[in-house]
């Protein structure tokens, strides 16, 4: 029986807070539990992300991208992450990981 190959991971982004890098990745996961909350498709969040995105979206999805099997943040806690980056940035992170998860592991050749 042939070995399966491995697939190359989706690389994080590196957020740098508090004298720390934290990872930061969206994946399907990530989109289902978005889907979940509030009730529609992932396509219409990230296009509300790209017009005039609301601050609980941009907080929540901030959460669910930084958290993983090893760190739990609440969404009070990215809401500070947020704040000390940038608004800006943060939507900018959030869309360039959704790119990524999109795009599988062709995305960090692009």
């Amino acid at each position: 029986m042939p070995t399966p190959r491995k697939k190359p991971g989706i690389q994080p982004i590196m957020i740098e807070h508090d004298g720390k890098s934290l990872p930061f990745k969206i994946g399907l996961n990530e989109c289902c539990q978005a889907e979940a909350k509030f009730g529609g498709s992932f396509h219409a969040i990230v296009q509300e992300l790209g017009e005039n995105p609301r601050l609980s979206t941009v907080r929540y999805l901030f959460t669910l991208g930084l958290s993983d099997a090893e760190n739990v943040y609440s969404e009070t806690e990215a809401g500070e992450i947020i704040a000390e980056i940038g608004l800006e940035e943060a939507v900018g992170v959030i869309g360039e990981s959704v790119r990524r998860m999109m795009q599988g592991g062709k995305a960090e050749a692009a």
